[in-house]
């Protein structure tokens, strides 16, 4: 493992004129960038003397603009959703990992490390459960069939993802919905079945964006959510202890980050792989965002331990015959319940 002797100083990424960057990485927005910046990229800065440029915007942006100029990248290191990182593997634009390149590999949870092949690494990982009220629902459903069930009888009203919340949305309200109702990912009937039915019952409510179902649960117009951990636990703890969040029976889906270095960036692209995926970085991020991290040695205090997923109940999707389907499902969609 590489050590990194920490000086008082840091420069941050944004400050420095684009020519003096040493490296590019992507981040998503908001507290994402944020928690990546202050866990990882300061510290590296301020490790190395070297300058990380951060790239916002979203996976199939960040290929597109990779496949461009795919001797010349205009992107180093790739944060990514696991769609998109698979594709990024089918399209030739990343590096295999290894050990050597970057030791920390080694304290990357096994069935993490499965799952990616070490083309590329789980970064972090958050996890879509439920969020409700309280004060409305004095027992909350305790699977997912349940939650379908019971909104389309109207003993609550729910909100749920759309469209535009991408793949790792629909994974849960189509893909494993639909393989709790007999169903699989080559017939997803069952799911759109259901989401059908809910609709009709006027008891469905659709969220577009992650900030739109706060609102929507202070108003009342809906009682209980299809949501990510992370940010409702931030919204509970910010003091609206009259709601809950969990995970209903039997597991819930992970929405999975990864880390890739992009064939012909730089090679400083490899010990920064390496340092943010180390326990101490891992650590950090995993405190300031509650979501769970690839390395199994990190750890976050004590009172933020119940917020944590648990990496041992996700139930893992077929991600990559997921992102061939997605096109297909988006178009029922809009057609059956939007």
């Amino acid at each position: 493992m590489r050590h990194y002797a920490i000086s008082v100083a840091v420069v941050l990424g944004a400050a420095a004129p684009a020519a003096s960057q040493d490296l590019t990485v992507t981040a998503f927005g908001g507290i994402w960038e944020e928690s990546l910046r202050k866990c990882t990229i300061e510290p590296f800065q301020a490790a190395t003397g070297k300058q990380v440029a951060v790239q916002l915007g979203g996976s199939a942006q960040w290929l597109n603009q990779i496949s461009a100029t795919p001797s010349n990248p205009p992107i180093d290191v790739l944060l990514i959703s696991s769609d998109a990182a698979f594709d990024a593997v089918e399209r030739g634009l990343v590096e295999h990992l290894t050990t050597e390149q970057v030791p920390a590999l080694d304290q990357i949870l096994p069935r993490f490390r499965e799952l990616t092949g070490d083309n590329g690494a789980v970064h972090n990982y958050g996890t879509m459960g439920v969020l409700y009220n309280k004060d409305v629902i004095d027992e909350p459903p305790a699977s997912w069939n349940e939650l379908i069930d019971g909104t389309i009888e109207g003993r609550w009203t729910l909100a749920i993802p759309g469209v535009n919340n991408g793949i790792s949305a629909m994974l849960t309200t189509v893909w494993y919905w639909s393989t709790q109702l007999g169903g699989d990912i080559d017939n997803v009937d069952p799911a759109f079945e259901k989401l059908a039915e809910m609709r009709d019952s006027g008891n469905l409510v659709v969220w577009n964006s992650s900030s739109d179902v706060i609102p929507m649960m202070g108003s009342g117009e809906a009682d209980i959510a299809v949501y990510w951990d992370g940010r409702a636990w931030a919204f509970i703890r910010d003091g609206n202890d009259e709601f809950d969040f969990y995970g209903p029976e039997p597991g819930m889906v992970p929405a999975l980050t990864w880390v890739q270095k992009v064939k012909n960036g730089r090679e400083l692209g490899y010990e920064f792989i390496d340092f943010m995926l180390q326990e101490e970085q891992q650590s950090c991020f995993a405190a300031n965002i509650l979501y769970g991290v690839g390395n199994e040695n990190a750890t976050v205090p004590g009172d933020l331990q119940a917020y944590m997923p648990d990496h041992e109940g996700l139930v893992f999707p077929p991600f990559e015959d997921a992102a061939a389907n997605l096109a297909s499902w988006v178009e029922r969609w809009n057609r059956e319940v939007d």
